[in-house]
């Protein structure tokens, strides 16, 4: 539980980091998965991952391990910091008719549950 929070703090810091360039600025998306089928999950990825890429986004941090992070005992087996220039691309990117069809189709049953927390 330990390494999974510091690996996300970590992260987050470096991402979240002073710099001098207004422009440098980036909308974060941190994601925590309890991943019930890690092979329908790997085939999301593999599918997700390209879209992301042309939508502007990346993945800062990816982090497998199992930890207590919500409140109400949601236990997560993955975290995700994902970068994106702005929060209007971030919208773009999860509203776009292909990023819809991958989730549908490989994500939702892959994924027992999922929370997502947006930071400007």
């Amino acid at each position: 539980m330990g390494g999974l929070l510091v690996a996300l703090l970590s992260g987050l810091c470096a991402a979240c980091a002073p710099n001098d360039k207004e422009s440098d600025m980036q909308h974060l998306r941190l994601v925590s998965l309890d991943i019930a089928d890690p092979e329908g999950y790997a085939r999301y990825r593999l599918a997700m991952e390209p879209l992301l890429e042309r939508a502007g986004g990346r993945l800062l941090l990816d982090v497998e391990g199992r930890a207590t992070i919500h409140p109400g005992g949601f236990v997560a087996n993955r975290a995700l910091l994902i970068a994106f220039d702005s929060a209007a691309a971030a919208q773009a990117f999860f509203a776009s008719s292909d990023y819809v069809d991958v989730r549908a189709r490989l994500f939702e049953p892959a994924v027992r549950n999922a929370h997502a927390v947006a930071l400007p």
